[in-house]
């Protein structure tokens, strides 16, 4: 059970860490439309971030029992 939990975990991470590059790729790209001359590299870095509040926030958010 352990080594199925180590797994999942691994698989989860890569996951997260996929679609932190997939976000930052595209705040890129919507930059780079807008202004050419912006810094990619800091604004990749911001897209990826944008991926961990995101992630963060779906975990703060709780149902409201009825």
């Amino acid at each position: 059970m352990l080594a199925l939990n180590i797994v999942l975990l691994c698989l989860a991470f890569i996951i997260y860490i996929a679609g932190g590059l997939v976000c930052g790729r595209i705040c890129v790209e919507i930059v780079r439309d807008k202004n050419a001359d912006a810094n990619e590299i800091v604004w990749f870095w911001a897209g990826f971030l944008f991926n961990v509040i995101a992630v963060f926030m779906t975990f703060a958010v709780k149902d409201k029992k009825k």
